[in-house]
């Protein structure tokens, strides 16, 4: 059997954290990433390719927003319910 070192629900969990508390420094303090905002104008075409460059996704806006921030739930009723049974 492999067994995980990963508590079953992480501690900060809740509705809108279903990760748990995210990005935070080993004393628990906030925030080990700190989101750096984008130009008010955007970025350049530049500047997009070179945020997809290696990763497939624009990493520049990814880093653009807080990784503890409440995130909505959007998974069908069907599959609440079914996690719910795990």
């Amino acid at each position: 059997d492999v067994v995980s070192e990963a508590a079953p629900i992480l501690a900060g969990a809740d509705d809108e954290h279903q990760h748990g508390l995210l990005g935070r420094l080993p004393d628990g303090s906030c925030c080990r990433l700190k989101p750096e905002p984008l130009p008010r104008s955007g970025l350049t075409e530049e500047e997009v390719r070179d945020s997809h460059r290696g990763f497939c996704f624009n990493s520049r806006a990814a880093e653009a927003v807080d990784v503890d921030r409440p995130q909505l739930d959007v998974r069908t009723s069907g599959c609440k319910a079914r996690h719910q049974a795990y």
